[in-house]
């Protein structure tokens, strides 16, 4: 017996003798202790913001059938845990939901929360709104959420986190690394998921912990600390999980009890502690003492964590200690070791020889379009806010921006999360659009109106807008319920119709929680002349409703907070859209929807109790009259009856209280008011002045039209504003807006009915155009998916696609006009139509420009050809799929949502006879080809650009035959690639790739496919050419060419031969991977009953430059796919619009435009009047001879009319100075480092002559003051 073990015994026979002495102070103060391995004790908690539940579910703990999980529980217990021992510690990472409860804490708390956090015992790390993923996200939406969350954290807790937490993303990004890692100001970044090959290489060398140079631009500036965690982010082996319902033996040190195990437990622990020191430099360890939705009853994981770190203390061996991953941090930098140095990336993922997590590359490419498009709209729509004014109009874009952050969480955007889930996804994303979208219309109008000269909120001009909003829902499930729903609840209806009743059928609500339907006589705004209450509500009381179904009333108020109003004049709630409405004592009838109801508010008459609500599962719905009110306003009418479209669905459970704003539509009905003369200050109230009424006779049917008015369905071909009647005189205004910092030329396309039409620039000159006929394809897409969406089939279908092209100024808009043939026009020219038979399809040759294609006799693409740049290389390209694993073999591992496994290495290829039609024109050709039954592809070439682009559509995959497909496009050349291509970095850098081969380990191949799939975010790029470590290449062995593929959303892709390139369009699975999600991605679009797989519509891009030449196409197109030109209609009579608008507009000097490599990420204005102004160098080093290079940015011409006061440069998530962020960040000592590094940054900006300074990939933000708005301008 050890002389330890018997000082625990003696220990324990000392309790024994001491009959009542039960109680144990335990010792948990313990710090570091020089000599000793100590182990850091940090607790936490992984909270998904959504996965298998949506991320409200998550938070207030519902749905618990799919999964037992509260956040709401997590945080209500971890703060009392935390108070009763000043010793104990805890990081929070996921703002999303620390937001949600922070909400709903009283100033007590909060201050409670604040001291723990100032004192370091919880602390907030990571920082952003969730844990981002790191593969399908792109660098910019992963510094707007990062910002986002930094911000909060920083406004109201005044804390700056140091730490990256990014445990659980499925294989981790060199972006993450230096942008948002050491770029952010963070000084070490933890994580777990790396390939269990290169986990276990590590291991042996003991390189878990490295310093990361991700980015070879910026070099060592730019290097963080990185630690991989030995086996996952759970505790150590040893069971040591604490809540309530975990198995683990917990620590039962009570000698009176049975069971008692405190040897075993520190034993265990210890032994943990040593197993991992061995395969860890320094003396020091973590601990990670939580997993998935831990804590929910804190008391118990602390108890036995105080338990542990007590007796290991006492017992010696080793030293435990209550740690955060700052403290750990801070004393791996204190051991002053010299770290090994990590380049590159860490993927792709592998957690076993036929898991390779690639899957999820492509996995729902639908929302991952979705994603990408409301990205570049955000974009957009903040500088329009900015131009505008932020809140002047009460509108916004904090809801998109909440959305696209949560969109971005690793179990959202990555398609790995339950179909019901992406589906609230793809809501949130769709109530953000909305708002974002009337914003963006009136800040156009606006501009359109008045340019940028003065500041307006009422523009007379009204805007519909070509938007990305569909996009996704267009193939998705709840679309049908999306396009009207969400639609019509995000904005007020203001139907004042003169003795009619208003009529809204129920079913565009089934499916939709938290509506409300409200119908109120008139909306007369009372001016406050006189001691008129402002905010106050009707003594009333609230009751629950009866009848079938559970119901909860909604928000009702004790009787201690009803304010009587003299004049009956209330306002309900603080709810978005609602003012002072003057009301009648029958004032509400509020309506739930079929299913999902939400909350039902009800109010009892103050004289009689009747109830004054409405039933649920009723088919009729009344309201009882309770009274007239007396005085200025009169009438009383009674409820509309709303018809379901099917039999009502009684709700099941109690609806949830959804937070924050519920959503409303309101019904104004005017029948009978007159005005009243307005009092003097200190009349009587119950005579209050009113503002005269607005009457309309607008119907709802009237509504939903305009509805329809905007191209929400563009995708499909539909298009009501420029399918407009151009015979009577009308013309059709197509604004361009740029959010690009450069000129930009590109062609637009919009459907259209007549082959007579001419197009006008804003200066009223005839500009060529082009009428293609519209695909057969696309118009039974159009037929299907119109009536789908909007209920009614779509009227005449158009003709053609017209095609113009437009010249748009730097973050500015210009304006082109399309009307109907006139005498003197240059009308758009037909294209040729041309279907080449038999014979005839040999060296079929396509191109009207520098580039030509060149089709063989069996219809395939055969020959690429640039008569610029004189490359010309055999080309083909076609369409294979894979079939899915089932999981039914000897290994179980199935091809899933996570993981690409395919039964096999040899795809089955859908090769054959494929016939074409060529249409020619003056500004572009087309090829369309039907590749099989349900694959449809377009080829353009535009006779002013040297790429070509490839419209696909696939789907539905079919599965009759019991086989999950993956469908990839391939183009081939013959190039001798070495193995070797190179994919981009979430957007930002490229990172060399070789076919089955690993830099840091050599690998053991098992999947030669999907072990070679890689992310690829913009583009990817193989090298024809032979290379040697430096990317791009030194020198050309077979040849001097770059083949450079750009796509519209991220996916999957790789080199799976020498000089061939493949892309995953489409996944549909019949079987769960078995990595949690316990579904089959099986995306089914469900119609009259009928379903069928997803349908996916797409772009890519294709060119192939000199060597060394490619990187200025793919860089500059690049942001041109990530920000689209965004359009908007309205239209004209007769020619007098550019007269009496402003045609043509930049916010820059008219003589200025950002450098070519240069992009303006951010322009967003902040609530005290500042902008959030962030730039990027678009170049590597050595990437481009003459665009590598230094950029400069003139302020002044930026911001023309605006005297900027006061330039402030901060961290990438510009919540601390950078100059400071330098100084404090901790500066790591790496091996092998170069020590005559050249890294190039910008230099201080000088206050007086304003200019900014860019180095390569280099990324600076600022917060730009104004001194004063000038006279000739207000933005």
């Amino acid at each position: 017996m050890g002389p330890v073990r018997l000082a625990l015994l003696l220990s324990v026979a000392a309790v024994l003798a001491a009959a009542g002495a039960v109680y144990i102070p335990y010792n948990t103060s313990a710090g570091v202790v020089p000599g000793k391995l100590n182990v850091h004790v940090v607790p936490h908690t992984h909270d998904d913001v959504g996965w298998l539940k949506t991320v409200d579910q998550y938070y207030v703990g519902s749905n618990n059938s799919i999964q037992g999980a509260c956040v709401q529980n997590v945080l209500d217990s971890l703060i009392p845990a935390l108070l009763k021992d000043e010793n104990r510690k805890f990081i929070y990472v996921e703002q999303a939901f620390f937001q949600r409860w922070w909400r709903n804490q009283n100033d007590m708390i909060k201050d409670t929360v604040k001291g723990l956090i100032s004192s370091g015992r919880l602390e907030l790390i990571n920082g952003g709104m969730c844990m981002h993923d790191e593969a399908a996200v792109h660098y910019i939406d992963m510094i707007d959420q990062t910002t986002l969350g930094h911000k909060y954290i920083k406004e109201e807790f005044g804390q700056i986190p140091r730490i990256g937490w990014q445990i659980d993303p499925f294989g981790h990004s060199a972006v993450q690394a230096y942008l948002l890692g050491a770029e952010v100001g963070f000084d070490a970044f933890y994580f777990f998921r790396i390939d269990y090959q290169d986990r276990d290489t590590r291991k042996g060398t003991k390189e878990l912990e490295v310093v990361w140079r991700g980015s070879k631009t910026l070099g060592s500036s730019a290097d963080i600390f990185a630690g991989i965690f030995p086996k996952n982010y759970e505790p150590p082996p040893g069971d040591f999980y604490f809540e309530v319902d975990d198995n683990s033996p917990v620590v039962q040190d009570d000698p009176l009890l049975f069971d008692y195990n405190v040897e075993e437990r520190v034993n265990d622990f210890v032994a943990a502690a040593v197993a991992q020191a061995n395969i860890t430099r320094t003396n020091h360890i973590m601990f990670t003492m939580g997993t998935d939705f831990k804590y929910q009853y804190a008391e118990s994981w602390f108890r036995n964590m105080d338990k542990l770190i007590h007796y290991v203390n006492k017992d010696g061996r080793i030293n435990a200690l209550y740690s955060t991953p700052s403290i750990y941090t801070d004393a791996k930098y204190a051991a002053n070791e010299q770290w090994p140095l990590k380049t590159n990336d860490f993927f792709p993922y592998a957690d076993n020889p036929n898991a390779y997590w690639t899957g999820y590359f492509t996995s729902r490419p639908a929302l991952k379009r979705y994603v990408r498009m409301m990205s570049g709209y955000y974009l957009a729509a903040r500088q329009l806010e900015f131009f505008k004014g932020r809140y002047s109009s009460g509108l916004s874009t904090d809801s998109l921006g909440d959305a696209l952050a949560l969109a971005q969480h690793h179990d959202a955007v990555t398609g790995t999360e339950k179909q019901h889930v992406a589906n609230d996804y793809a809501k949130r994303l769709s109530i953000g659009y909305t708002q974002a979208q009337e914003l963006v219309s009136t800040s156009l109008a606006c501009l359109t109106e008045s340019g940028s000269k003065s500041r307006c909120a009422s523009p007379v001009t009204k805007f519909s807008q070509v938007s990305p909003w569909l996009v996704f829902i267009l193939f998705y499930q709840m679309a049908p319920i999306l396009f009207f729903a969400l639609r019509i609840l995000m904005m007020r209806i203001t139907l004042r119709v003169e003795g009619v009743s208003s009529r809204l059928p129920m079913s565009l609500l089934r499916g939709i929680s938290n509506v409300e339907l409200r119908e109120v006589d008139v909306d007369a705004q009372f001016q406050s002349h006189g001691p008129v209450v402002s905010s106050c509500a009707v003594s009333a009381e609230c009751s629950s409703l009866q009848g079938g179904g559970q119901f909860s009333v909604h928000e009702c108020p004790g009787s201690g907070q009803l304010i009587e109003c003299p004049e009956e004049l209330c306002q309900f709630g603080s709810q978005q859209g609602v003012g002072q409405i003057s009301v009648l004592t029958e004032e509400l009838c509020q309506f739930g929807s079929q299913q999902g109801v939400g909350q039902i508010s009800v109010l009892t008459g103050p004289g009689n109790g009747q109830l004054n609500g409405c039933l649920e599962d009723h088919n009729q719905i009344g309201c009882q009259q309770v009274g007239a009110l007396a005085g200025n306003l009169g009438s009383v009418a009674d409820c509309e009856v709303l018809l379901p479209r099917e039999s009502p669905v009684a709700a099941t459970s109690p609806p949830l209280l959804l937070r924050p704003k519920p959503i409303q539509v309101y019904f104004r009905r005017r029948r009978g008011a007159r005005r009243v003369e307005e009092t003097a200050l200190g009349s009587s109230p119950s005579q209050p002045p009113a503002a005269a009424v607005n009457v309309s006779t607008s119907r709802v049917s009237e509504f939903l039209s305009s509805i329809t008015k905007e191209c929400l369905l563009l995708n499909v071909t539909y298009c009501p504003p420029s399918e407009m009647d151009l015979t009577k005189g009308k013309s059709l205004v197509v604004l361009v807006y740029n959010s690009l910092g450069w000129k930009r030329e590109d062609v637009i396309r919009i459907p259209v009915f007549s082959d007579s039409i001419v197009v006008h620039d804003s200066e009223g000159r005839e500009i060529e155009s082009q009428l293609l006929p519209i695909a057969t394809a696309s118009l039974n897409i159009r037929e299907k998916h119109v009536k789908a969406y909007l209920g009614t089939t779509p009227g005449a279908k158009p003709k053609f696609w017209l095609a113009f092209p437009v010249s748009v100024p730097p973050l500015g808009f210009n304006t082109y006009f399309v009307s109907n043939l006139k005498k003197s026009a240059h009308i758009s020219s037909k294209s040729t139509q041309y279907s080449p038979q038999g014979s005839e399809s040999s060296n079929l040759q396509v191109g009207q420009g520098n580039l030509k294609l060149q089709y063989n006799e069996a219809g395939k693409l055969s020959l690429y050809s640039d008569s610029k740049t004189m490359v010309q290389a055999n080309f083909e390209q076609k369409y294979k799929y894979y079939i899915g694993q089932d999981g039914n073999g000897s290994d179980p591992q199935a091809s899933g949502a996570y993981i690409f496994r395919p039964n096999g290495t040899v795809p089955i290829s859908t090769d054959g006879q494929v016939s074409l039609t060529v249409l020619r024109g003056p500004i572009l050709d087309e090829v369309h080809q039907q590749i099989n039954s349900w694959i449809f592809q377009i080829t353009r070439l535009y006779k002013e650009k040297d790429f070509l682009e490839t419209e696909f559509i696939v789907g539905p995959i079919p599965v009759d035959d019991g086989n999950g497909k993956e469908v990839a496009t391939e183009i081939v050349t013959n190039m001798v690639t070495n193995k070797t291509f190179y994919t981009d970095s979430s957007g930002r850098d490229f990172i060399k790739r070789i076919r089955d081969y690993r830099s840091e380990w050599k690998i053991e191949v098992h999947q030669p496919i999907a072990g070679n799939y890689y992310p690829v975010i913009f583009r990817l790029l193989p090298s024809l050419c032979f290379f040697n470590e430096v990317n791009l290449g030194i020198y050309v062995e077979d040849g001097s060419k770059e083949l450079s593929v750009l796509v519209d959303r991220s996916i999957g892709g790789s080199s799976i031969k020498d000089g061939q390139i493949e892309l995953m369009l489409h996944r549909r699975l019949l079987h769960d991977d078995g990595k949690g999600v316990a579904e089959a991605l099986n995306e089914t679009v469900c119609l009259d009953k009928q379903c069928e797989g997803l349908i996916i519509q797409g772009k890519y891009y294709v060119k192939i430059d000199p060597q060394g030449e490619g990187a200025r196409w793919r860089r500059t197109f690049g942001q041109e796919i990530y920000s689209p030109l965004l359009l908007a209609f309205t239209e004209q009579d007769g020619g007098n619009w550019a007269n009496s608008h402003v045609a043509k507009f930049s916010a820059m000097d008219s003589t200025y435009s950002l450098p070519d490599n240069v992009a303006m990420l951010t322009l967003q204005e902040l609530e005290d009047g500042s902008v959030l102004l962030r730039f990027a160098h678009l170049y590597e080093a050595g990437e481009d001879k003459d665009l590598s290079s230094l950029a400069s940015i003139d302020l002044k011409r930026v911001f023309p009319e605006k005297k900027i006061g006061k330039v402030i440069e901060t961290s990438l998530s510009a919540n601390q100075e950078r100059a400071a962020m330098e100084k404090k960040r901790l500066k790591w000592k790496a091996q092998g480092s170069a020590a005559d590094e050249k890294v190039v940054r910008g230099g201080p900006v000088d206050p007086s002559k304003l200019v900014v300074e860019l180095g390569p990939m280099e990324i600076r933000t600022f917060i730009v003051s104004f001194d004063h708005i000038s006279d000739k301008q207000q933005l």
